[in-house]
């Protein structure tokens, strides 16, 4: 992985190995420059009047962690009051949806069956949660010849909440109930092509029980009688997902023998519940199971099916991508399972959240194309990276940090020669240090010590590098660090990687996590960890 250095000077070259780029660069243009000192964000005036959750963040004594999930955001300028509250209730998602994530790690096929693994893996695709119920607490400091700046704090109870996601799993359940005897009803009465029709709709109210139930585990996990209530639901789901596929295999008249009968059999499923290719729509990457790892496979069904729904749409002599719908996000999981592989599909509205489709089916091993891998090389020792480095995120309640791409942080394929552009944002002021961590496990810093001051806290900040696909290929992680004290930096050497000089550090990735939060323990600097998971490719 190479970068082209946004503030190349012309004595300069664009193309430098990553860590000299990225001193260069924050030299010349880190977040300093032209930026508004600490102490216009924090004189006496505003600390007099702001709110404690606007000064720390968004911690508030009124609204502990043990009772409430909380999320702050802060915005600039036109309509900041909006944009505020939107990525306030943004930001509360996804710590639940962290929980949820924590919980679905553990999950294995030998441990809790085949069915219990299928089960957390469609949980995982369909948790890019929206929340209703949310309270909001707002504030806003305007000061002479500056950009009005708008604070929200995004609140929701946790046991109401819980309480509630419960009740709309059992009525997700009575939904499925009513499809399922619908189905028998049309067997019974011969008409199959009907049957396997309602089979198919049935998916949905599975997959819409399933996100319910992981979300309020997110929000409070049972205990006592609810947890054998759980226990019993999760169980009725397994069962409801196993009667629907055996209904619709022995219903259907043309297996899925080719990777593109399978695309063509989820979007099949999805045109009978409304997912139209007329209306505009995403279709991601597909990922491994309960993890965000994708693949040159998963890139491949993400494609296949995005082209089967345009293709039913120009059948049905619609215009596609021009419908005043809204935009609809897929995404899928795919699993191997002895012989054949086993992909799940799932629409969601991108901006209410609503799951308006499920689909599910399997392909014959034999039938993927050659040389089309479903794992990278380093599939295993990525994911036991990515589970080390998933703990490291817990060190610190108080100091957060979130890095994401261009193309977000979930399932990202990218080929030879395409760009990367990273974005980060922290919750105070703090030192970042970026390491990417390579296919062979080489770990070469971006930036040793990255500082976001407290003008630039909370805001989204773009990188100042766009990065180059380069060899080694396979599953490769961007990791950060953020601390509140400038760490020192680690030490380094020069390596030649098939061909390409990296700067890399001289120590193994578990040695420096040790290390950092040891420097935590001892002399209580907040630390808090975030990382990015990507697959790459050759040029296909």
């Amino acid at each position: 992985m190479r970068f082209s250095v946004r503030c190349a000077s012309p004595h300069h070259p664009k193309r430098w190995r990553v860590a000299r780029a990225a001193v260069l660069c924050s030299l010349l243009t880190v977040f300093g420059a032209g930026g508004r000192s600490a102490a216009a964000e924090t004189g006496p005036t505003a600390m007099r009047f702001a709110p404690d959750w606007v000064e720390t963040g968004g911690r508030s004594m009124r609204h502990p962690d043990t009772h409430y999930v909380t999320g702050f955001a802060m915005a600039l300028g036109t309509s900041a009051m909006e944009r505020a509250r939107s990525e306030a209730a943004a930001a509360l998602a996804t710590r639940i949806l962290v929980r949820i994530e924590h919980e679905l790690r553990d999950v294995s096929v030998e441990e809790d069956g085949e069915y219990h693994y299928k089960v957390a893996a469609i949980t995982r695709s369909t948790s890019d949660i929206r929340l209703s119920g949310l309270e909001y607490k707002t504030w806003e400091r305007a000061r002479k010849g500056e950009e009005r700046q708008a604070y929200a704090l995004a609140i929701l109870e946790r046991d109401p909440a819980a309480v509630r996601r419960r009740s709309l799993r059992d009525e997700s359940m009575g939904e499925l109930r009513a499809c399922l005897n619908s189905g028998a009803r049309h067997e019974q009465s011969g008409r199959q092509s009907d049957a396997s029709e309602t089979y198919e709709t049935c998916r949905r109210p599975i997959a819409e029980a399933l996100e319910h139930h992981a979300v309020a585990r997110g929000l409070r996990p049972a205990r006592g009688a609810e947890q054998e209530r759980d226990d019993r639901a999760l169980a009725a789901l397994a069962e409801a997902s196993r009667r629907v596929d055996e209904k619709i295999k022995a219903i259907m008249r043309r297996p899925v023998s080719s990777l593109r009968d399978a695309a063509d059999s989820l979007a099949i499923q999805l045109d009978h519940q409304g997912v139209s290719g007329a209306s505009p729509l995403t279709v991601a990457a597909f990922t491994y199971g309960i993890t965000d790892l994708s693949s040159s496979f998963g890139r491949r069904v993400g494609l296949d099916l995005e082209g089967a729904l345009v293709r039913r749409a120009r059948a049905m002599r619609a215009q596609v991508g021009s419908s005043s719908a809204p935009h609809l996000a897929v995404r899928g999981i795919y699993i191997e399972q002895r012989d054949e592989i086993r992909l799940s599909a799932t629409a969601k509205e991108s901006e209410s959240g609503k799951l308006v489709g499920h689909a599910e089916t399997s392909v014959p091993r034999r039938a993927l194309p050659a040389g089309l891998s479903l794992r990278p090389a380093n599939f295993q020792t990525a994911l036991k990276d990515q589970k080390l480095l998933a703990d490291g995120e817990l060190i610190s309640g108080d100091l957060r940090l979130d890095l994401w791409t261009d193309r977000g942080r979930r399932g990202l394929v990218y080929h030879e020669s395409e760009n990367l552009t990273l974005f980060l944002r922290v919750n105070k002021p703090a030192w970042v240090r970026l390491l990417y961590v390579l296919q062979n496990g080489a770990q070469v810093p971006l930036d040793q010590g990255y500082y976001v001051d407290a003008a630039k806290v909370n805001f989204a900040l773009e990188y100042p590098a766009v990065f180059e696909v380069l060899p080694p290929f396979g599953i490769e992680l961007i990791h950060g660090t953020a601390f509140t004290q400038r760490p020192k930096p680690l030490p380094t050497r020069v390596v030649s990687i098939q061909g390409v000089e990296y700067e890399v550090v001289a120590e193994n990735l578990q040695e420096h996590l040790v290390r950092t939060r040891g420097l935590h323990r001892k002399k209580q600097v907040e630390i808090s960890e975030s990382f990015i998971t990507i697959t790459t490719t050759p040029r296909p």
